[in-house]
């Protein structure tokens, strides 16, 4: 829900932003209308499906440059990150013999996680039917991410007197290309709506750490992948 507010509130933003200023007008280069109708550059907000998430879907921030009718260049970026922590408290009573004596145990475990994530991706874009007020595109370039992940937990139970600790860290950086085809619809001059479904091929390279009441283990892992898909819904405003 706080991505779909976050979303509506940039697409009321790029509206008004669009709307021409009563008594102004734009001095531009009738050779520019020409070739670019809506502007040269474009500033995108891209959510990824919520339908298609699970967990809260990646926002994109993108800029975009025409290079001619047909083809543009855009670069964007996402950042993230969440954190969480979760604690529980059990109190279980039990008779241990026929006097009637209690013995009472008592435990505890908390969970902390927090996680950060850094995307970066670079596309050359071909679109199908630029003069159209629906046009169809495709596009290919690399990507980039980096991620990491912090877990720890601690438990307590005071019938064995003691308790315990574990902490995990991971990090992973993966390079790749990523293909793109879509549409974009221009309801106003200076505004389009884009739907556009991704194909990624990355590898990925992890390394990660794990310490557990005093002794530490480590571990690595190389991953190559394709098909990890994603589909998104963008609002662009041009200038």
């Amino acid at each position: 829900m706080p991505r779909m507010l976050t979303l509506s509130a940039i697409l009321i933003m790029l509206l008004l932003i669009s709307i021409p200023v009563s008594g102004q007008e734009a001095k531009t280069d009738s050779s520019v209308i020409a070739v670019f109708p809506h502007g040269q550059w474009g500033l995108q907000a891209q959510l990824g499906n919520p339908f298609l998430h699970n967990n809260n879907p990646p926002l994109f921030m993108i800029i975009k440059y025409r290079t001619s009718e047909k083809y543009a260049w855009r670069l964007g970026c996402s950042v993230s990150g969440n954190f969480r922590k979760d604690s529980d408290k059990s109190t279980s009573h039990l008779v241990i013999d026929t006097l009637g004596t209690v013995d009472t145990t008592m435990g505890s475990n908390i969970n902390k996680n927090n996680s950060q994530n850094f995307d970066i991706f670079a596309q050359r874009i071909h679109y199908l039917s630029p003069s159209k007020i629906t046009t169809f595109y495709w596009g290919l370039g690399p990507e980039f991410e980096l991620s990491r992940l912090w877990h720890a937990m601690a438990t307590y139970n005071n019938h064995y007197g003691a308790g315990g600790s574990s902490e995990w860290v991971s990090t992973y950086i993966s390079a790749g290309l990523n293909g793109v085809i879509g549409a974009e619809y221009y309801p106003l001059n200076k505004i389009g709506i884009t739907f556009e479904y991704s194909i990624k091929t990355m590898y990925s390279h992890g390394s990660g750490e794990n310490k557990y009441s005093g002794s530490n283990s480590t571990t690595t892992r190389d991953d190559f992948s394709f098909g990890n898909s994603r589909a998104e819904f963008g609002i662009t405003v041009y200038f």
